[in-house]
């Protein structure tokens, strides 16, 4: 292994133990009240939900270029990063609905 692989992965480990022994940052109970509260077409906090339609379009269409055979990737393992990626805005768009 190079040294600077073993460089990151020191610091990556130290990273991960520094937020674990770190302290709780209070948030104020307020500071989720940004939230619109309106309700439309059946649907509670109609303008937060559908603003996410964005990431599960991009999720979608993503996931559908990558393995559809339409993008070109030179070795086949280069495609699973994107597939991660795509998957993870397809998740993101869910998570937040």
């Amino acid at each position: 292994m190079a040294r600077r692989s073993r460089w990151l992965i020191v610091f990556t480990v130290l990273c991960i133990v520094a937020a674990l022994l770190a302290p709780a940052i209070p948030q104020p109970v307020e500071y989720h009240q940004f939230a619109d509260r309106r309700r439309a077409f059946g649907i509670d906090n109609f303008s937060n939900v559908v603003t996410n339609a964005g990431f599960l379009i991009a999720g979608l269409a993503g996931l559908v270029v990558v393995f559809s055979g339409r993008a070109y990737f030179e070795f086949s393992r280069e495609r699973w990063p994107w597939v991660l990626f795509f998957a993870g805005m397809l998740h993101a768009g869910v998570g937040s609905s």
